[in-house]
């Protein structure tokens, strides 16, 4: 997926970059690779996901932040536009201008170095010429005869004056060919060295940690809002013909125990040689959970109109509702309930999780109850469940980011007060986009048991809702 760096290069800087301040600091990294901005720009980006991947708990949230936070830059980068407005950004350009600057100055400095050594050496080269001239006129002199003295210091003058120019020439030949040699030599080591890497198709999107709730009443938006609730709504889901039929007598039967067991027994024997469980998973959905309620209703003592602490609503309302809903793709969804730990949240209990089966870590929706049936059913009680959750799923969408998640969705039901709340929470672009799809209220008596079945359409287009995001997350 993106070029790994060496091992051993990851681990000397990763080891303790958690104990640096800001964790896992760019900065820092910088200075300990010592490359250029995009060479460090790209090893920067690959080494923190290689600790993504690797990392539990806490700690994966805080590298995800710190991707998060470096994406900004690096999707400007690499697509050449927008400007590095934010704090990171200013101190991003702070930090490149300084050492740009300084490596400019340092470069300076070598080329002075240099031309003066060069100076130098063509001077002494110079001026052992001229020494070496004299040496030879002195020398000629000496073994040079009385009676040939003026021939030969004739010759001798014109063999020093060729000898001279020779002499030169060849030092300034030498001279400029060593020249030229060197600075080859030091330019083709300067290009070895220098690392050559090709960016990687990877961007993120910069966010704010703002949160917008849409209403699902789309007559008041305006275009931007209707826009983001477009891009958010629930997949369209035709339900199958046989449950259309049987929701069609339901709506048209009198609100009675006997009247509606009646109609969806006398229906199902009608269509009994053509029923899959799978094929029509909504028309058997509601036989199951309408024989569930009836039960309930026509039971000596309602106990869906007795008070019930948390977890026996739960069992009588909520589980039967959702384990029913994901049954006919149990291959592909595990619903877990009651006190069930997210390896994606750590040590947090959630009254129902719904897992991946091929990948356990892959969390697409949770359940949270917040009080029973006329027991702590109070707007404090709901306010602080709904609190942690967003909490969380913030935490989570952040990770799935980093993890090139292009979308980011987490799905959530919750339960109060006998309503059921079917929402999700989607990271997009620089802000959360929280959406109550719609809410079902638990059937306690025959009238709304008849606008549960009307809900059904509803809930699995919801249920489809996951479906989709499980296919885009692998």
């Amino acid at each position: 997926m993106f070029k790994r760096p060496k091992q051993k290069f990851y681990n000397t800087w990763i080891s303790t970059a958690e104990n640096l301040l800001p964790k896992y600091d760019y900065f820092d990294f910088a200075n300990f690779v010592n490359r250029d901005k995009q060479s460090t720009n790209l090893y920067y980006n690959n080494v923190m996901k290689m600790a993504l991947q690797n990392a539990n708990g806490e700690n994966k949230l805080t590298i995800a932040n710190a991707i998060n936070k470096f994406s900004v830059i690096y999707f400007i980068i690499l697509n050449s536009r927008g400007k590095l407005g934010s704090q990171f950004g200013q101190e991003y350009n702070e930090y490149w201008g300084k050492r740009e600057q300084a490596e400019h100055e340092e470069r300076i400095k070598k080329r002075q170095k240099t031309a003066i050594e060069t100076t130098n050496d063509a001077a002494c080269a110079s001026f052992e010429s001229i020494v070496l001239n004299v040496a030879a006129e002195i020398q000629g002199s000496k073994v040079t005869n009385n009676n040939e003295k003026g021939k030969n210091a004739a010759t001798n003058v014109d063999t020093n004056d060729n000898t001279n120019d020779n002499t030169n020439d060849n030092t300034n030949d030498n001279t400029n060919d060593n020249t030229n040699d060197n600075t080859n030599d030091k330019t083709n080591d300067s290009n070895d060295k220098e690392y050559s890497s090709e960016y990687e198709d990877v961007s993120f999107e910069a966010f704010n940690e703002k949160i917008i709730y849409i209403n699902t009443n789309k007559k008041y938006m305006n275009e931007e809002i209707l826009q983001l609730a477009e891009a958010t709504d629930l997949p369209t889901k035709k339900p199958s013909d046989a449950f259309a039929s049987l929701q069609n007598k339901i709506n048209d039967c009198e609100p009675s125990t006997r009247l509606l067991r009646k109609t969806i027994k006398l229906y199902i024997a009608e269509i009994i040689d053509t029923f899959d469980p799978i094929i029509h998973a909504d028309l058997n959905f509601t036989e199951v959970l309408c024989t569930h309620f009836l039960n309930m209703i026509d039971s000596p003592r309602n106990p869906l109109l007795q008070k019930q602490l948390e977890r026996n609503a739960g069992f009588l309302t909520t589980i039967p509702i959702l384990h029913n809903l994901f049954v006919s793709r149990n291959d592909i969804l595990d619903m877990q309930w009651v006190e069930k730990n997210a390896s994606a949240t750590g040590n947090i209990k959630w009254d129902g999780v719904v897992f991946v089966v091929e990948n356990k870590t892959v969390t697409p929706m949770f359940v949270e109850l917040s009080g029973g049936i006329n027991f702590n059913s109070t707007d404090k009680k709901e306010a602080d469940d709904e609190k942690k959750l967003v909490e969380q799923f913030i935490k989570l969408l952040k990770i799935q980011k980093a993890e090139d998640v292009e979308t980011p969705c987490q799905y959530y039901v919750r339960y109060f007060d006998m309503m059921l709340y079917f929402e999700s929470l989607t990271y997009f672009d620089d802000y959360y986009v929280k959406r109550t799809h719609f809410t079902v209220s638990c059937p306690s008596t025959c009238s709304k048991l008849i606008d549960f079945v009307a809900k059904i359409p509803k809930i699995f287009e919801y249920r489809q809702g996951i479906l989709n995001l499980i296919k885009e997350i692998r």
